[in-house]
């Protein structure tokens, strides 16, 4: 994907795409690592942690939702 480097200030920026804010759970205030590797830039979202309490605490009324099959029974599964 192509971008255009924008001034903000006395220095200079990029707009992210809003599925790439929305991939690495990016805000206003959020904490990056941006690393320079052969001339390459890797940016990466220190705060993103996909461990499971934290995607347990993450559990909200609005956002669960009730219990659903997917498929029948074909062998000895519990039912």
């Amino acid at each position: 994907m192509e971008r255009i480097v924008t001034k903000i200030g006395n220095n200079l920026g990029i707009i992210f795409p809003n599925n790439f804010t929305n991939e690495l759970r990016l805000k206003e205030g959020s904490k990056l690592n941006i690393v320079l590797n052969n001339n390459t830039i890797e940016i990466s979202n220190i705060e993103f942690d996909d461990n499971l309490d934290t995607l347990l605490d993450s559990i909200t009324d609005e956002n669960k939702h009730s219990e659903f099959s997917t498929f029948y029974a074909v062998g000895n599964e519990l039912c």
